[in-house]
């Protein structure tokens, strides 16, 4: 039978009867181990057979396979399990999505199949990917954990932090640039503690949305506080009624006697005039300094039954506003008439209260009212008490000098000296030559160089600038050591460093008083008052809206700087007054040159304009040398170091990027020294994890190219090199040709 007398049906099922003959063939020519390759044919023949396909249809199924075929598993302990997965996620991930199927499925078989995906790395939980209805949100996400091996070792920290943090996001949008945001500031963690900085961002999270912690300790003062609040109007209500009562036995007797003190001194009316509006004047201040404490106390808590408590009361304390102006407005009008009594009436008058009982029995009645109003105050006083009782015994308290008798929480537990030291800084004295501070510096600095302290070749350049007053700017890649090199910075001028995070909301720089009317100590505070060097991280990743009162504080620092013997105050809460310290100085840093986003920082805003002007921009890119005085035992690992650096540079400026993704950095170059000391690794591990990491095909070829060509390797025919020595003996050669071959094989 030819060709063209075959059936539709019959040529399709050739067509499927080949491919499923090179799959076969596939597996059993893969490097896969036997094991590994009969989980696979077993589940091939199945589907042919005619067992139901886990992945819709053959061609599907064959690029699972590739993938899986191009990838090695040694390190699998049941790799029949790890297929099972790959299943199970397929099935939810792809078979469950309700739109964009085609592109679900292709970032699925790109970024979860294969030995570098998501399955293998275990950074992948049903309950995150639940979290995201734009699935692609949740493969951006992923893409970034898998890029950092900080990431991948510490998944379940981000993972517990992402359930935490989604139910305080409004919208899906918003969770996704705050797990960006996190996932930035995660690199930059000192000492490892997560647990810490996790809980520190949920917080903020909170706070963004107005949720606010409070302890019942908080919540039992605030409770008691509101029921006196309840006997204290139930006794102005007895009060007010009283009052009433009284005003008209007093206007009752006074039309009665109108006749007899129409001739009433006005001198002496005066006099009683003044008396009943200080009376009057004194019972309002009371009640609104009453309902102003009250409001200084919940104004920093957003709930809602807060609000409604206060909006309540104030109406209430209108109510009695109202009462009492009429009361006011009745008597004044029977003051103006005792006004033109006469001196002879006022005799008339005492004589006729000596002998009256019915007004000796209303003033009796005054007087008590009188032991009501004491009973009032004292209650309000006794609460008083018992906050003050309250702050007395809080753990967490500290003392600031100068500040004694305001009560005040440290920032994140700090140790704060007791003492505040007015001597100024040597570096900062503006009474010593420039020339002979800076010569001390450098002097210094060279000293620590020889003893093998490693600084970055903008050291200089930052120190003077804080020397000078100037507010420098590092921004730059992430892993160029800009955190570290302000901590180097305050070591080497003698300086305490004090670290902020990033800027969400302006408490974040000038702190809050809680409920129990502490004031909440911030990192700027402690630098502005002991004379710190503040470091302000992640400036590109806060809230523009809110930093501009940084603006001030350097305004200050500028002013105490030109007038060192002058007051140059900063109001910290609502009424701290800190004089700025001379030895005060700022520095902040950054991803971006503060205009916006780029390729490879997406969650990064614009800076508000007067921020920028304010500070003094240095561009903090990856220094050689340091990676050269790290590296310096092992020569041709160094120089594969540079080699791949450049690569990845020259690549990112083909594409129009200014930095360039996934480079090595001075973090990789310390953990290859310790993989070398210790021999923990093998070269290809090394290069796998902190070379090749999970690049696209597109880079991975380019920079595959590039190395070939700087060490003299064709590409095309290049093979893997055995190599089973120490990996402190490798020469650049063998580094080259296994780096080439596995960026080859892993775009064929």
């Amino acid at each position: 039978m030819g060709l063209f007398n075959k059936t539709e049906e019959e040529l399709r099922q050739e067509e499927e009867n080949r491919k499923w003959s090179n799959l076969i063939n596939s597996i059993w020519e893969s490097s896969l181990e036997e094991d590994q390759k009969r989980v696979l044919l077993d589940y091939a023949n199945k589907v042919r057979k005619g067992y139901p396909n886990d992945f819709e249809n053959v061609d599907i199924l064959m690029r699972v396979f590739e993938k899986l075929l191009n990838s090695n598993f040694l390190d699998v302990d049941d790799f029949e399990e790890h297929f099972q997965d790959v299943i199970d996620s397929y099935h939810m991930i792809v078979n469950h999505s309700d739109e964009g199927v085609d592109r679900i499925r292709e970032r699925f078989i790109e970024d979860f199949v294969g030995d570098n995906g998501c399955l293998y790395l275990d950074i992948h939980d049903e309950g995150m990917y639940g979290l995201f209805h734009n699935k692609e949100d949740y493969f951006e996400i992923m893409d970034v954990i898998g890029s950092d091996d900080i990431y991948i070792e510490h998944f379940q920290v981000i993972l517990e932090y992402i359930m935490r943090v989604s139910k305080y996001c409004l919208n899906q949008d918003i969770l996704k640039r705050d797990v960006l945001s996190y996932l930035d500031g995660f690199l930059d963690v000192l000492d490892e503690d997560y647990e810490s900085y996790s809980n520190q961002q949920v917080e903020e999270a909170k706070k963004r949305i107005g949720v606010y912690s409070i302890s019942p300790k908080e919540l039992a003062i605030v409770d008691s506080k509101l029921q006196k609040m309840d006997d204290y109007f139930d006794q102005f209500g007895i009060s007010i009624r009283q009052l009433e009562e009284d005003r008209k036995a007093i206007s009752s007797l006074i039309e009665n006697g109108k006749k007899d003190i129409q001739s009433q001194e006005k001198a002496s009316m005066d006099h009683l005039k003044r008396l009943i509006d200080h009376q009057k004047k004194a019972l309002m201040e009371k009640l609104d300094q009453y309902l102003l404490d009250l409001e200084e106390t919940l104004k920093n808590k957003s709930d809602e039954t807060f609000r409604q408590i206060i909006q309540s009361y104030q109406s209430q304390v209108q109510e009695f506003r109202n009462l009492f102006k009429g009361y006011s407005a009745a008597t004044s009008k029977d003051l103006l008439e005792i006004q033109r009594a006469t001196e002879d009436s006022v005799k008339r008058l005492q004589a006729y209260v000596t002998n009256e009982p019915q007004l000796r029995e209303l003033l009796q009645k005054a007087q008590e009212q009188n032991v009501v109003r004491e009973k009032i105050i004292e209650l309000v006083g006794k609460e008083e008490e018992l906050l003050k009782a309250e702050k007395v015994v809080a753990k967490e308290e500290v003392t600031i000098p100068g500040y004694e008798k305001r009560i005040m929480v440290p920032y994140r537990h700090m140790v704060l000296p007791s003492e505040i030291s007015s001597d100024i800084n040597p570096f900062l004295n503006e009474n010593i030559p420039f020339s002979r501070r800076k010569e001390e510096f450098l002097k210094r600095l060279e000293e620590r160089e020889k003893n093998g302290e490693i600084f970055h070749k903008k050291i200089p350049q930052i120190a003077i600038d804080v020397m000078e007053g100037d507010w420098p700017y590092l921004w730059g890649p992430s892993g160029t050591g800009k955190s570290y090199m302000a901590k180097q910075i305050a070591s080497l001028l003698g300086m305490e460093l004090t670290k902020a995070g990033k800027i969400t909301e302006p408490y974040s720089i000038l702190g809050y008083n809680d409920p129990q009317g502490r004031y909440q100590i911030t990192p700027s505070f402690i630098a502005a008052l002991y004379g710190n060097l503040l470091f302000l991280d992640e400036m590109d990743n806060g809230n523009p809206d809110t930093q501009v009162v940084l603006n001030d504080i350097y305004s200050e620092l500028l002013n105490k700087m030109d007038n060192p013997d002058e007051h140059c105050d900063i109001t910290f809460g609502t009424d701290i007054q800190v004089d700025v310290h001379p030895n005060f100085r700022m520095i902040s840093a950054g991803n971006t040159s503060g205009e916006g986003e780029n390729e490879a920082f997406s969650s990064r805003g614009k800076m508000d304009e007067s921020i920028q002007e304010r500070m003094t921009p240095i561009f903090i890119d990856y220094d050689n040398r340091v990676e050269e005085r790290i590296l310096k035992d092992y020569p041709q690992w160094y120089k594969f170091f540079i080699d791949f650096r450049n690569a990845c540079m020259d690549y990112a400026r083909g594409i129009g990027l200014d930095s360039a993704q996934g480079i090595t950095t001075t973090r990789d170059a310390a953990a290859i020294k310790k993989y070398i000391a210790h021999n923990s690794k093998s070269i290809d591990q090394v290069l796998a994890e902190r070379f090749i990491q999970i690049k696209d095909s597109e880079y991975r070829k380019a920079l595959g190219h590039a190395i070939a060509d700087i060490y003299g390797i064709n590409y095309d025919s290049c093979e893997d090199v055995a190599f089973n020595k120490k990996l402190a003996s490798a020469d650049g050669k063998v580094l080259a040709k296994k780096f080439v071959y596995a960026c080859k094989k892993g775009v064929d």
